[in-house]
C-alpha cells in the first residue's frame, strides 16, 4: 500500500515546501532560511510576574549557595572552634495566622502593664 501512495507523497512535500518558501520570502531571507526578526509579542502582567517570581527564586537560591560556599572559606580559613555566641544563627521566622499573632500582641502588652503595676507597688 506504502508504493501506490508514493507519488501523493511526494506532491504533498513539495507543496509544502513551496508553502514555507513563500512564507520565508515574506518574512525573512529565503537564501538563509531564516525567518525575520520581529519583537516579540506583549507579555501580559500576569505572566511578568510569574517570570519575576521565578527570577528572584533562582536569584536567591543562587546568592544562598554563594553565601556557603563563603561560609565554608572561612571555616577552612580559620581552622578554630568557636563558641555558640560568636557563631551567627540565621533566624527562623515562624509563620503565625493574623488572629493569634493579635492576640499574643495584647497578651504581651497586659503582661506589661501588669509588670509597671507591680512595679509602682513595690515602690509604694
Amino acid at each position: 500500500m506504502n508504493k501506490f501512495n508514493q507519488s501523493r507523497r511526494s506532491l504533498l512535500k513539495e507543496k509544502r515546501a513551496k508553502r514555507d518558501a513563500q512564507r520565508r520570502l515574506k518574512s525573512g531571507n529565503a537564501s538563509l532560511k531564516v525567518q525575520a526578526n520581529r519583537p516579540s509579542h506583549t507579555m501580559s502582567g500576569k505572566q511578568r510576574r510569574k517570570l519575576l517570581r521565578t527570577w528572584r527564586r533562582t536569584h536567591g537560591a543562587i546568592e544562598g549557595a554563594l553565601a556557603s560556599l563563603q561560609d565554608s572559606e572561612m571555616i577552612a580559613v580559620d581552622e578554630g572552634v568557636q563558641s555558640q555566641s560568636e557563631q551567627v544563627q540565621k533566624v527562623h521566622k515562624v509563620h503565625v495566622k493574623k488572629k493569634a499573632r493579635l492576640m499574643l500582641k495584647k497578651a504581651k502588652k497586659q503582661a506589661a502593664k501588669q509588670g509597671n503595676l507591680n512595679e509602682d507597688a513595690m515602690m509604694q
